[in-house]
């Protein structure tokens, strides 16, 4: 993919790609150039979905026509592709399959570096979501960056943080509140654990990094609830809440469905 103009540090968000015709031509027998416009819009970026649009193929003459349209565009990433030439050996139907396929593959790289932009520009509204992506090690930050200014320096994600992550990690965080473990490993009786009060109680500002992000990336989690649960220092209906986030990131709606009725049991006392 040969960047013809802008970089794919910075997309902007048009994507224009072009190939110059070489012999036949099934599309527009007199064009020399064919190009595609690619647009991704920032709408639902803070969801992680991207919309994106690909417009019809456009046929045009020379390269001057083509770019006089490009100028007329302005701010837009523009891309030349291998030259659109049908082997003698392979039908127009199979090499315009194989076009669109790789067609298809340039505009999912394209997004991927426009969603890394995206990320890349956090700003003070995120601190909560940059200081919990920065603890579980997915922002590198310059030694030399204070913190005064983290934000308002450029942050490299190295891998998207996903709702999966997240989730295992508020689960490993209740599991540290549990005494569960340090019994078994303990001589004392059950009686004499319980007695020292071995589990802590659930503070609410170690979990609102993990749900910041929830609340922000994935509302589909009733996130609110188990916030609540941790407010109100109920491990157990904490617990519940988890299980049912996973289930129902595994689309496992029944046993979601299990979860929550355990969870209105348990509201219910």
């Amino acid at each position: 993919m040969k960047y013809i103009k802008g970089n794919s540090k910075s997309p902007t968000g048009i994507l224009v790609a072009f190939s110059e015709v070489k012999g036949e031509n099934p599309i527009e027998p007199n064009a020399k150039i064919l190009a595609v416009q690619v647009v991704v819009s920032p709408l639902s970026a803070h969801q992680y979905n991207y919309p994106v649009v690909v417009f019809p193929v456009s046929a045009f003459s020379d390269k001057n026509h083509f770019f006089k349209i490009i100028d007329f565009i302005g701010n837009c990433d523009v891309i030349q592709l291998p030259d659109f030439q049908i082997p003698k050996n392979q039908s127009d139907e199979e090499y315009l399959k194989e076009r669109m396929k790789m067609l298809n593959e340039i505009i999912q790289d394209y997004v991927d570096h426009y969603q890394r932009k995206y990320a890349n520009t956090i700003n003070e509204q995120d601190l909560a979501i940059f200081d919990y992506l920065l603890e579980i090690g997915e922002v590198n930050v310059s030694k030399t960056t204070s913190n005064s200014s983290k934000i308002k320096r450029k942050k490299i994600i190295e891998k998207q943080v996903d709702a999966k992550s997240t989730l295992k990690e508020i689960e490993d965080l209740l599991i540290s509140y549990n005494d569960e473990n340090l019994r078994k490993k303990d001589s004392r009786t059950l009686k004499e654990s319980k007695k020292r009060g071995r589990r802590k109680k659930l503070k609410l500002e170690d979990f609102s990094p993990y749900i910041t992000f929830i609340k922000k990336y994935h509302p589909e989690f009733d996130i609110v609830n188990f916030e609540k649960a941790v407010q109100k220092n109920d491990y157990n209906l904490a617990n519940l809440y988890v299980k049912k986030y996973f289930a129902i990131l595994e689309e496992r709606y029944e046993t979601a469905q299990y979860f929550q009725n355990r969870i209105n049991q348990l509201e219910k006392k």
